[in-house]
């Protein structure tokens, strides 16, 4: 296939290097580009449409630093091995593997890395990072459109002439000149009148815009048209079009002044008009024989490929496969009826030449390109001049981009666009170059965080993306473009680009054509501080950041080394790139008039003396040249002598004279020339159909490494040589100045010292007194005490603020008492500055004033106030009201003045003596008395069983444990347990069989199940509530007639007859969660009159709420929260509803006040709804609440800030009109997250039963009973129940219990094991699986293997550790152990077993007892918890299994996150495929293009 690959419409091999391989995998490549399949038209649409999916999984994934760093690492490796093949269809799959890692790179920045809407992140911050993004995303769309654009090379080849003259068309040679020196325009016309062609079909004219008469003299002593023109209206194109409504020839060429055709240059470009007559243009590449700025300065001339290279050596290529090859303004041949279509060459921009190019495509007119040098120019001779020309050719491909932009403008195709696009878009990058010179500043001199992530995630993402793109334009451009010289480039010119290019959008008709100048000398060496001044303040601005940056990284951002590092490293590369630009800006001598081109000629040398000698030439130009003779010869200086080049048509010969002779090498220069000897002169140098063949054939390809260290060099060179100036030039100012400098040093420290001492001797105010609280060490006894966080919920103390400041204390009476005695202690401070005559606190019960407590100067540092309050102000639910009235002044005040507050302790308490009630035994008062909402105390209700309870009972038993629990909810329940023994003297439940006795009470026996409240014997002020059946079936049917209904039961007794169940419970369906399949109206979750607060400071709004644990909110942006609000608007413009979740801030949404109706950023709507007297409108908005803030209790905190309007002095007043409403409309949306974890995991458990809660009736769950059934085995069951039914809300009434080693029981169930060592066989029988296993009274922990410890260490986990510190704790607690853990079901998978065991009986409530309280609850994760005394630590031992589904693309992308090593085969894949298709695709389009068929 590679063999006939010019036939084929393939092109050339990929930059050949001796180390790339054409075998091995090669085989594999060619036979799948070669698959049938691939010749379809649609495949390439079908391979899109495949690879759609898997290249979005690739790109979106995300994925921790560890498994990007593997995959940067992978995907580097994977390029590296694939470079070593040769052929384009391995180019191919290495662009789309770059482009892959380059659209991965970006995805991630755009949608983690910007800030939008992150705490800390501040407008400074944002600005610089949204600079960094633009540029980056200019970089990244430059690198598709470079990759498009030399998808396929063409490698055109010259299409032969007739051999019948008579059939070539004619030929018009036109060179415009304006105002070049004769002697360079000269060689030009004299080397176009020996181009190959007959004479009678080609007409050479010069094009003088300048009209001088020395250009008409030559004109008219060689033999051409002189066409002077008098105006220069359109510079260089005026000058052309007016040249064309003087001429006829079917062809126009055109050369620049400067630029010398070869003999065979219009035999090389004429073919293709006659193949394809639609043909418009057909464009040569521009060569250079003289070095360019960079060449000459940095000594890389032929060394290093120059900035014109690539331009010429592959995107012009490339941009022919599209058809899109435009004009460049010389050594190009045109087609005249083509150019007259369009209106001839175009003059609306100062790039007239690819302006032209452009109108004729759009015409249908098509293009080509033959990428053989038949034409040889002079290179910008200076810095300035070539900065110059580079600002023209921006500011005119920007005014095309703006006046003909390639993608709004009809008649072009796809590719041309892309391609015209790419070529306009190119002359953009001055502004985002000095966005990334520049970005790492930012973060060193002002500590703007631009990129919000940690540095090695930043280098674990951007690395792919910048290396793998590098090392594919090195594959891709390696003969013409070698690695970080585009850098170089760009930095040298971006600052002066950047305002033309972005004026010329602006305004198009802005700039003037400007001519480069050639020819010229440079006498000595210099540096040209003018053109350096950019890059003077860009290094003094990297340096100083680099400085700056030892700074952060010894002192001030030791916090966070790893971006400092970073940012100094990104400087100093910054530096190396700016310095290679300095060491550009010192101009080199050229102190030579024309310029030497090596060859390698047959010549003869004819000495003085007749002697004739055999030589090759080593150099030629237009004033001499070098040659080597046959034999060493020494001629003295000035010697005459006569150089003949060989084979020539004619025996000219050039006399000249020795300036120079040295063993066989002679150098000498020209004497005057006549026009032949000229012209024989410029055949030799300019004029051989191979002159320029050879030129770069000794220079390797790129290699990276290479090119970074040349780079290097020229940085250190740069900065070194401008340091070195700038110090000699400060230490000659220094000493002739220094005198005078010591004297001002001396004055000004003088100065300074009599100024520090003055501040030091001036007198200081002294501080405000320490604060003493005075509090009382004795609290009297009371039957019940609340404290303020039992009574508000609230954890601080509370601040009472402005000239009436209140709050709200809820105190709730339970039915079955009632209070005889209340007594509040309330212990405050307040400010110091008040009026005491005025201020004092009020306190109310339900609107009744009970007392007022004086303020005074002593108690302003603290206070303590006791006082009785009426018992008979009390009712079921009550409001204790503390309201502080201060002012501050007799004169009139400023109502919210600072110093208007007084803070109410949270230390203050609420002292109850109650009496109990004689209620009636009736079941319709259930949970009543047993449980009453209104008392926020832990639920404590004993259960008595006549005996060791059967499985039956403890069933029932537990059913209604699981009842009261959820009635219990977040106050959590404990279940004493008595077993034949005497009843408690509270309320209790009793369990039993019909007739059994339990301490003196017997059981009903009127019903097979039955539920009865009864008097409790032991007290008749309390109850007890009887669970009782005739059969064990029937004992069970009463739990659940009382679990489920309840409220359908009445009197003192219920028979229960028939209990109709209702069906299973669904996933995910329980009571207390949320639903999680459709938005929840805050209405479902809180009463309306709760959602509203009203004052100055008003209170918060609270809004409580569980979801199931397992809700995977992987790569969320959060919970949306649809959230709608009222408040009156006569507010201050400062304003805010703050939203918390779980006392964390979320959010803060500005309010808007009455005179700025659009102050509320973010707010979607405000509607007016004129029936509402106080809140007159609704505000909406949304809010993402982060993920990781929720658990499975949740409880959200709106909180309104109101400012208030400062009005005129003495006119302030505070209206009891404020008021603010969260409206029950408000939605909360779960339903995007899908229900999948990683088990075990005992915090899923100890927060919300989970995995057992996924069924609220717990059908899947099956509890293990121990052996033997003590008080304490009971009471670890009962409060195991109680907390899966808080968790779900509902009864356990399909709940499983085995007892023993009953493995059928417990199959397909999630099993919880309760028991202690020794009561427990399944303890034994599946100690290996256990993380701690306890068998024979020894505590052992699960061998973990090396593989598992090094797996453990790869993702964090030091198991080694975790191993050896649940060691100590075993040790140290030895049968005093208490133990919760978790694993994987040995009997079923994906099923989970939870373990509650102890060394002792007693110790194994004490393990189920965590689960009450929320502090020991935060200690429950991993799989295994220890519990030694009351010390609870937790670890992972075991490995994680997934239970749920995700939705496939988020199922694959979960796989793919951990599995970077599978993303990287899947990347390998799609992108050989593309490749493949493409390849075939893309022959076919170049087949086509040969031909003349596109």
């Amino acid at each position: 296939m590679r063999g006939n690959s010019q036939e084929m419409g393939q092109p050339t091999m990929t930059p050949e290097a001796d180390w790339r391989r054409s075998d091995g995998l090669m085989r594999y490549v060619d036979k799948l580009a070669n698959l049938p399949v691939l010749d379809s038209r649609l495949a390439l649409l079908l391979a899109v449409v495949i690879a759609a999916g898997p290249v979005w999984l690739i790109i979106t994934t995300p994925v921790g630093l560890l498994w990007q760093a593997v995959f940067a690492i992978g995907s580097f490796a994977l390029c590296s091995w694939l470079r070593r093949y040769e052929g384009h269809l391995i180019s191919i799959c290495l662009m789309m593997i770059s482009l892959l890692t380059s659209f991965r790179y970006f995805y991630w920045r755009v949608t983690e890395t910007i800030g939008f809407g992150v705490p800390g992140v501040t407008y400074v911050d944002l600005f610089f990072a949204i600079g960094l993004i633009l540029a980056e995303f200019y970089a990244v769309l430059v690198l598709i459109l470079g990759y498009f654009q030399v998808l396929w090379p063409l490698h055109r080849r010259p299409y032969p002439l007739p051999e019948d003259t008579e059939e070539w068309p004619t030929v018009d040679v036109f060179i415009p000149t304006y105002n070049e020196p004769l002697d360079v325009v000269r060689p030009t016309v004299l080397a176009a009148m020996q181009m190959d062609w007959p004479e009678d079909k080609m007409n050479v004219y010069v094009l003088d815009d300048g009209c001088r008469e020395e250009f008409g003299a030559f004109c008219r002593e060689v033999g051409v048209t002189h066409l002077p023109r008098k105006e220069s209206t359109h510079a260089k194109a005026g000058n052309i079009n007016k040249a064309l409504t003087k001429t006829s020839g079917d062809l126009i060429t055109i050369f620049d002044c400067d630029h010398i055709p070869t003999r065979s240059f219009l035999q090389v470009s004429v073919g293709w008009f006659l193949k394809d007559p639609r043909m418009a243009l057909v464009q040569l590449p521009h060569h250079f024989f003289s070095p360019d700025p960079f060449e000459r300065n940095l000594g890389t001339f032929k060394q290093v490929p120059n900035e014109g290279e690539l331009f010429y050596g592959l995107l012009q290529d490339g941009n022919d496969f599209w058809d899109a090859k435009f004009f460049c303004g010389s050594c190009a041949v045109l087609r005249r009826e083509a150019l007259e279509e369009v209106g001839g060459v175009a003059v609306e921009t100062v790039t007239e030449d690819a302006h032209t190019a452009l109108k004729m495509h759009r015409r249908g007119w098509r293009s080509a390109y033959i990428n053989v040098a038949q034409a040889a120019g002079l290179a910008t001779e200076s810095l300035s001049a070539h900065i110059g020309q580079r600002i023209r050719w921006a500011r005119g491909m920007a005014q095309i981009f703006r006046t003909d932009n390639p993608f709004l403008k009809r008649g072009l195709r796809f590719g041309q666009r892309l391609c015209y696009a790419n070529a306009m878009l190119h002359f953009f990058y001055g502004l985002p170059r000095i966005v990334f010179l520049s970005a790492p500043l930012s973060y060193l001199l002002f500590d703007a965080k631009i990129i919000q992530a940690q540095a090695l995630m930043i280098a674990a993402y951007a690395l792919p993306h910048l290396l793998i793109a590098n090392m594919t334009n090195s594959r891709l451009q390696g003969p013409f473009r070698h690695s970080f010289w585009a850098e170089v480039y760009e930095t040298v010119l971006a600052s002066y680009i950047t305002a033309p290019t972005l004026l010329a959008i602006i305004n198009p008709k802005l700039g003037s054509f400007n001519v480069t100048a050639k020819g010229g000398i440079v006498e000595h060496e210099y540096f040209d501080q003018k053109m350096a001044i950019p890059y003077l303040i860009l290094v003094a601005a990297n340096l100083g950041g680099v400085i700056i940056g030892f700074g952060r990284l010894f002192f001030w951002s030791t916090h966070e080394i790893d971006t400092v590092i970073l940012n100094m490293s990104w400087s100093v590369y910054n530096l190396i790139i700016i310095g290679a630009a300095l060491a550009v800006a010192w101009e080199s001598k050229q102190v030579r008039r024309t310029i030497r081109v090596e060859s390698d000629l047959e010549a003869e040398v004819t000495l003085p003396d007749g002697t004739t000698l055999s030589a090759r030439t080593l150099d030629l130009s237009e004033g001499g040249c070098a040659v080597r003779l046959e034999r060493p010869t020494q001629l003295p200086m000035g010697s005459e002598v006569s150089v003949q080049v060989l084979p020539s048509t004619s025996d000219v010969a050039w006399d000249c004279h020795v300036t120079r002779s040295v063993g066989d090498t002679l150098s000498v220069k020209f004497e005057a020339l006549d026009i032949e000897q000229e012209k024989h002169l410029l055949h030799c140098i300019f004029g051989r159909a191979d002159a320029w063949v050879t030129w770069a054939q000794n220079r390797d390809v790129d290699h990276p490494g290479r090119a970074f260290l040349e780079v290097l060099s020229f940085g250190y060179y740069g900065v070194y040589r401008v340091i070195e100036m700038y110090l000699g030039r400060f230490w000659s100012g220094l000493r002739g100045g220094a005198t005078r400098m010591v004297r001002r040093l001396t004055a000004t420290g003088a100065l300074l010292a009599l100024t520090t001492s003055l501040v030091a001797l001036a007198p200081m105010e002294a501080e405000a007194q320490a604060q003493q609280t005075k509090r009382n060490s004795t609290l009297p006894t009371v039957t019940r005490t609340l404290d303020l966080q039992e009574l508000s919920g609230i954890q601080d103390s509370i601040r009472l603020r402005g000239i009436q400041g209140e709050i709200s204390l809820p105190v709730s009476v339970r039915d079955d008492e009632v209070i005889t005695q209340a007594q509040m202690t309330l212990r405050y401070a307040h400010s110091p500055s008040l009026v005491f005559e005025l201020s004092h606190i009020n306190v109310f019960v339900n609107t009744e004033l009970v007392t007022t407590i004086p303020l005074s100067e002593e108690t302003a540092s603290g206070g303590e106030h006791t006082f009785n309050i009426d018992p008979r102000l009390f009712v079921r639910y009550n409001e204790i009201l503390l309201q502080f009235i201060g002012h501050y002044t007799y004169d009139c005040e400023d109502p919210a003045h600072t110093s208007l507050w007084a803070n109410i302790s949270k230390n203050s308490s609420l002292k109850l003596t109650t009496q109990p009630l004689l209620l009636a035994n009736e079941l319709n008062l259930l949970p009543q008395p047993f449980f009453d909402r209104r008392d926020q105390s832990t639920l404590e209700l004993p259960f008595v069983f006549a005996s060791e309870p059967s499985i039956e009972e403890m069933k029932a038993a537990g059913i209604v444990a699981s009842w009261f629990g959820a009635q219990a909810a977040y106050r959590g329940a404990k279940f004493p347990v008595v077993v034949n023994g005497e009843l408690p003297e509270g309320h209790a439940v009793v369990i039993g069989g019909a007739g059994a006795r339990v301490g003196g009470y017997t059981l009903p026996s009127n019903g097979t199940s039955t539920v009865s409240m009864v008097d409790n014997p032991r007290n008749n002020t309390s109850k007890l509530l009887v669970v009782s059946g005739s059969s064990p079936e029937g004992m069970i049917t009463a739990a659940k007639a009382l679990s489920l209904g309840a409220e359908a039961l009445a009197g003192e007794t219920a028979v229960i007859r028939n209990l109709e169940e209702p069906s299973p419970r669904d996933p995910y369906d329980a009571p207390r969660w949320v639903p999680t399949d459709r938005p929840v109206l805050f209405s479902e979750l809180v009463s309306s009159r709760d959602l509203e607060v009203r004052g100055l400071y008003p209170d918060l709004i609270r809004v409580n709420f569980h979801v199931p644990p397992d809700l995977y909110a992987w790569e969320s942006d959060g919970v949306p929260m649809e959230l709608k609000y009222r408040y009156t608007p006569t507010i201050g413009p400062k304003s805010t509803l703050n939203v918390n979740i779980n006392n964390e801030f979320v959010d803060a949404i500005p309010l808007a006040s009455d005179n700025d109706s659009n102050a509320a950023g973010g707010v979607k709507r405000r509607i007016q709804i004129p029936f509402l007297s106080e809140l007159d409108s609704v505000n909406e908005t949304k809010v993402n609440i982060p993920y990781f803030k929720i658990t499975g209790s949740n409880q959200l905190q709106f909180h309104y800030f109101f400012e208030r309007q400062k009005q005129d002095r003495c006119k302030d007043v505070v209206l009891d009109n404020l008021r603010g409403v969260v409206d029950p409309g408000s939605k909360i949306d779960f339903s995007g997250f899908p229900h999948y974890t990683a088990l075990p995991e005992l915090s899923l458990f100890a927060n919300g039963g989970y995995p057992y809660s996924r069924l609220a009736d717990m059908s899947e769950t099956a509890i293990a009973l121990p052996s033997q059934l003590g008080t304490s085995e009971i009471a670890t069951y009962l409060a195991l129940m109680g907390h899966l039914g808080n968790s779900t809300g509902y009864p356990a009434t399909r709940i499983t219990l085995t007892q023993g080693a009953d493995a059928g029981a417990i199959e397909d169930k999630n099993v919880i094991v309760l028991g202690a060592a020794g009561n427990q066989p399944l303890l034994e029988q599946w100690a290996d699986d256990m993380p701690l296993s306890l068998v024979g009274g020894t505590a052992r922990l699960r061998v973990i293997g090396p593989i598992e410890r090094l797996l453990g260490r790869w993702r964090g986990y030091d198991l080694e550790a975790a191993v050896d510190h649940a060691g100590q704790v075993l040790l140290e607690a030895g049968d005093a152990l208490g133990a919760m853990m978790s694993f994987e079901s040995p009997v079923s998978s994906e099923k989970t077993v939870v373990v509650l065991t102890a060394g002792l009986d007693e110790r194994l409530l004490e393990v189920a007892n965590l689960l009450l309280d929320p502090g020991d609850r935060q200690f429950l994760q991993g799989d295994l918890v220890l519990l030694n005394g009351s010390e609870i630590n937790h670890y992972r031992l075991g490995t994680q299994y997934k239970v749920g589904r995700l939705p496939l693309f988020m199922a694959l992308k979960h796989w793919f996150s951990t599995k970077p090593l599978g993303m990287l085969i899947l990347m390998l894949i799609i992108a050989l495929i593309i490749a493949a298709v493409l390849y075939r695709t893309l022959r076919r389009m170049a087949i086509a293009r040969h031909e003349g068929k596109r």
